[in-house]
């Protein structure tokens, strides 16, 4: 399945920010699966872009302007869309495309947790932080775990009590 292959619902992903280092700052689109929670660079910094997107078309009912702050589409970068949208989703193409993506295993995740904080100095609507725990697993066979965390600072208009439900209850079969 590839990015333009899947269909989005308001349950199955949202658009969070990571920062890294110092003043390093990259915007996810973070898809929830059946198995998997993909995350995709689809910007590397924090803008917001006006041009129409794969999500333009795809999800109708956001009916708020792309470049408005508040909309979580607005974040994800055109051209970083277009280096993914007809790559495979569930193999190592996507990491080839930007090593921050990532994609962690639903069975591995051992906590998410919602903080529901304004960060002080940042301007852009948001809704607080998600923090997700989770093993990584070795190489293979070597059979050793280490926990990790990705968190993300919700972007413009999402219900983050929804997202935090959608990655934690029992995946289904209607799943992608």
């Amino acid at each position: 399945m590839t990015l333009k292959e899947f269909v989005f619902y308001d349950t199955n992903h949202f658009v969070g920010m990571q920062q890294h280092m110092l003043f390093g700052k990259s915007v996810f689109l973070v898809l929830i699966t059946k198995n998997f929670l993909l995350g995709l660079e689809l910007n590397k910094s924090l803008s917001v872009e006006n041009t129409p997107t794969l999500f333009s078309q795809t999800i109708p009912e956001k009916n708020t302007p792309r470049g408005s702050f508040s909309n979580p589409y607005s974040y994800l970068k055109e051209k970083y869309v277009r280096l993914v949208e007809k790559k495979y989703l569930f193999d190592q193409s996507i990491q080839a495309v930007s090593s921050r993506n990532f994609r962690i295993d639903r069975i591995d995740i051992e906590n998410v947790h919602f903080e529901p904080v304004k960060i002080s100095g940042f301007n852009y609507p948001h809704q607080g932080k998600i923090h997700i725990r989770y093993q990584k697993r070795g190489k293979a066979g070597k059979g050793i775990r280490t926990i990790h965390k990705e968190s993300f600072v919700i972007l413009g208009e999402q219900n983050a009590a929804e997202i935090i439900k959608n990655i934690v209850k029992q995946p289904t079969e209607e799943m992608a």
